[in-house]
């Protein structure tokens, strides 16, 4: 697949190609392993899943958003980057509880802000 994707589309190809299959490998084979060893439960396997699959949703949502931008020189692609960033935590906390409470977390640890 990584040579047929690769010889039609190039480098974009190559690494469609790869995504998948490195995801679904590690998803498979660390997820069943640590599922026998008693480490992680089915729940939590079903939440790791929701969460990442909230996460390339959000991060296919802001590199639709981002194809507004157009980028000409070095100005532009830190703006962009910046912007990009920001629409994808900004997506993430809208859509993810376990995100928003991580974030909340780690907020109350550094002290930054007091929140309830």
């Amino acid at each position: 697949m990584v040579i047929i994707l690769g010889k039609y589309f190039g480098l974009i190809g190559i690494i469609g190609a790869l995504i998948p299959s490195v995801l679904f490998t590690s998803a498979w084979y660390h997820f069943k392993r640590l599922h026998r060893a008693g480490i992680l439960s089915t729940q939590n396997i079903y939440i790791i899943i929701k969460n990442i699959s909230l996460a390339v949703f959000v991060g296919f949502l802001a590199f639709q958003i981002q194809n507004i931008l157009t980028i000409v020189n070095w100005y532009q692609l830190i703006i962009g980057a910046l912007i990009y960033a920001t629409l994808f935590i900004i997506l993430l906390c809208v859509i993810s509880k376990t995100f928003r409470t991580f974030l909340l977390s780690k907020i109350k640890d550094l002290k930054i802000i007091k929140v309830k």
